[in-house]
């Protein structure tokens, strides 16, 4: 089995490896979407696979689950673009998933992720506080009494009624 890695750096350039035996079976059961170690294939950091194509050269479409063919009605987007804009057209794609049928993969470097916020302590050190504002307690709170309701008149009653 033969397999042609293409990886996408965030800096627009993109590199290409092949991987031949056990190196390519490992990525069969993959679905589009699903992120990797990239050390699997000599790099650094995690790739997250974006498509591919079979040895015909349908393309990987995600949503057709699984790995078959399957013809969809496309107005656009992967596997067909159209000239003039609401054209419809019958395409043939492949599934989402990654088979021995697959010859090319294509991925992107995963972005980073972002440090996790500063604990309190230490925005405290950076405020050069040595520890937390106290904050005073607050006094209990008062038990109210039940409100008293006001009776209404006789006069109010017979307009109600009118």
């Amino acid at each position: 089995m033969e397999i042609k890695l293409v990886i996408s750096y965030p800096d627009g350039k993109t590199e290409q490896k092949e991987l031949k035996g056990e190196e390519a079976e490992k990525f069969i059961g993959f679905r589009l979407g699903e992120s990797f170690d990239g050390k699997s294939v000599g790099l650094s950091d995690s790739l997250i696979i974006t498509g591919g194509s079979d040895k015909d050269g349908f393309p990987m479409k995600k949503g057709v689950y699984g790995s078959r063919r399957e013809k969809l009605l496309l107005s656009g987007g992967i596997g067909y673009h159209p000239k003039d804009e609401g054209v419809r057209r019958k395409k043939r794609v492949r599934g989402d998933t990654i088979t021995e049928e697959i010859v090319q993969i294509n991925t992107k470097v995963a972005p980073k992720k972002k440090a996790a916020p500063k604990k309190r302590a230490a925005k405290l050190k950076e405020a050069e506080l040595e520890e937390a504002p106290k904050v005073e307690e607050m006094p209990p709170v008062e038990e109210v009494e039940e409100p008293q309701t006001v009776e209404e008149s006789p006069e109010n009653e017979e307009e109600a009624s009118v």
